[in-house]
């Protein structure tokens, strides 16, 4: 089996965002019983003021409420209180109620609500919310409930074992169609991946089988920062010094895309002229429709330019 880098914290984040979009009409329900979103689509706010993750119209209980979900992959001393700043300024928008969560896939120090201002013996203000341990939360009742919409996030629960996720695996197959399992493989890949619910070979076991069933085009997705920063740095023209990284960059994305030519993208790595044509080529094996057309690529690519 191939052996794929760890992904960058930031990688966890859009995996949960990107899951809410395709999701969260059928997750907020399961999160917050009683709740029904207005739209499936989080509302729009003015971001450069409020850096709350997800906002959602909603009715709770019969009544109109507001919902922000925050969604943290790790510790933050200061999140009682952005909660504060987000719940204070979402209700003087719009004059609902706001119900605050976060959610938390992996095991972390968590805070404890509420979140209670006081002067002297004084309460000055207090403000609720919930906090959600997916770590603490058994994959064995969601499989056994048919919670599908939650399945990406199976290999962080606790109870998890690898015939458990091959069970999923073959639901969702059979739930999504084709386009809709390509969007959601890559999450549950990257959620598998930082897991310590599993041993690295049981973790080993399901990459291999993910990998086998269902090919590698997908497993691009699960290396976004490689492709923005490749992007981003080749339109800002930031080229000097930086081979050693794009050369890094190559194979990553061969090896997630081509396993097979990871030999010879080390090999046009290290012969590369400057970050420059690493970073073009980079976006070209990205776009490469076959293995074939990649090796290409790895042999001529700037070398006849």
């Amino acid at each position: 089996m191939t052996k794929h880098p760890q992904p960058e914290p930031q990688i966890y984040d859009r995996t949960l965002k990107s899951l809410f979009g395709d999701e969260a009409d059928q997750i907020v329900p399961r999160l917050l019983p009683g709740s029904e979103l207005l739209g499936e689509r989080n509302i729009e706010i003015d971001r450069s003021t409020l850096k709350a993750d997800l906002v959602y119209n909603m009715f709770y209980r019969g009544e109109p409420h507001l919902l922000n979900l925050e969604l943290q992959t790790g510790a933050d001393s200061d999140m009682p209180r952005r909660i504060v700043r987000y719940h204070s300024e979402l209700h003087t928008q719009s004059g609902l109620p706001v119900i605050s969560m976060i959610l938390y896939p992996f095991e972390t120090t968590v805070p404890v609500p509420p979140y209670i201002e006081k002067s002297g013996g004084r309460t000055m203000m207090l403000v609720d919310y919930q906090v959600l341990t997916v770590w603490k939360w058994d994959a064995r009742e969601f499989v056994r409930d048919h919670v599908v919409c939650l399945y990406t996030l199976l290999p962080a629960m606790k109870g998890v074992s690898v015939a458990l996720l091959l069970e999923a695996l073959r639901e969702m197959e059979q739930h999504y169609s084709e386009k809709e399992l390509q969007r959601h493989l890559p999450r549950f890949y990257s959620i598998l991946q930082r897991s310590n619910m599993l041993t690295e070979q049981q973790k080993g076991q399901v990459m291999e089988i993910l990998e086998t069933a269902y090919g590698h085009d997908w497993l691009i997705e699960t290396l976004p920062e490689v492709i923005d920063l490749a992007e981003k740095r080749h339109a800002e023209g930031k080229i000097e010094g930086q081979v050693e990284e794009a050369q890094k960059m190559l194979v990553k994305v061969v090896e997630a895309r081509f396993p097979a030519l990871v030999a010879q993208a080390q090999e046009r790595a290290e012969c590369a002229g400057d970050a420059s044509e690493l970073d073009n080529l980079i976006v070209e094996i990205i776009k490469a429709p076959d293995e074939a057309a990649a090796q290409r690529l790895l042999i001529s690519y700037g070398r006849e330019q």
